[in-house]
């Protein structure tokens, strides 16, 4: 009888091993199923902060252009401010003299 309840109780552990495992196999695919949806998620707000970034990086290269020309304006403005007024060219004088 012992070899009975052993091959039983090993066959009822065993049916109740696989039916846990069902139940915790339902449970993993749900879970897997929400990871799966909140990873989607993710993704789209990741590409959409991408595309943002890359927005703001063109933005930032054409400020820097203007900031350049600006600089370079100004630089030029100031060597021009710096370089000495040239004299004006003297008259011709009149010559004091006689008529002729």
């Amino acid at each position: 009888m012992t070899r009975t309840i052993k091959a039983l109780s090993t066959l009822a552990l065993g049916g109740m091993l696989f039916g846990v495992t069902g139940c915790e196999d339902t449970v993993c695919k749900e879970a897997l199923a929400k990871a799966t949806a909140a990873t989607a998620d993710v993704q789209k707000t990741v590409s959409a902060q991408a595309a943002e970034i890359s927005g703001l990086r063109a933005r930032l290269a054409a400020a820097d252009q203007a900031t350049a020309a600006a600089k370079k304006a100004l630089e030029e403005a100031k060597a021009a401010a710096a370089k000495p007024a040239e004299p004006a060219a003297p008259a011709a004088k009149a010559v004091k003299g006689k008529k002729k």
